[in-house]
């Protein structure tokens, strides 16, 4: 994803989808608008993601949408990702065990302190902006520990 950050006039426009084509090396290009939320991009993050996110972690987060679908918050580690619906349906994902994300271990006793470091650090970064957003995920112990 490239970000339309401080893109204000059609030539800031124009500059942006000429840079789409070239670092994709495609014109058959369809896009998707979505309101933007306070973030940066991750272009930077995609070229040199164990230096610039190294155990950080990423916060991802959805805005209310015409598609209905519910909006949640989450946190994705090199190893995990746990979301949270504003419901309150949590889901919580081992990646080293399921890249897929196809079985929640939400409810498994084993992640208990996982699932409760990630949902603190969701829940954290949900509130800030900007630079105190910042901030590193606390170190995760291993499952069941």
């Amino acid at each position: 994803m490239l970000s339309l950050d401080n893109t204000y006039n059609e030539d800031d426009l124009r500059n942006w989808e000429r840079r789409v084509h070239e670092l994709s090396g495609r014109d058959d290009i369809d896009y998707v608008c979505e309101l933007k939320l306070d973030g940066m991009s991750l272009l930077k993050a995609a070229g040199d993601p164990k230096g610039v996110l190294a155990d950080r972690g990423v916060f991802l987060e959805t805005a209310p949408n015409p598609r209905g679908v519910p909006t949640y918050i989450a946190v994705r580690t090199k190893r995990y990702r746990y979301d949270l619906q504003e419901d309150g349906q949590e889901g919580l994902y081992d990646l080293k065990e399921d890249p897929w994300e196809l079985e929640s271990v939400h409810d498994d006793p084993r992640y208990a302190r996982i699932k409760t470091i990630l949902r603190a650090a969701a829940e954290d970064l949900a509130d800030c902006a900007g630079a105190s957003c910042r901030k590193p995920v606390p170190p995760l112990p291993q499952p069941g520990r």
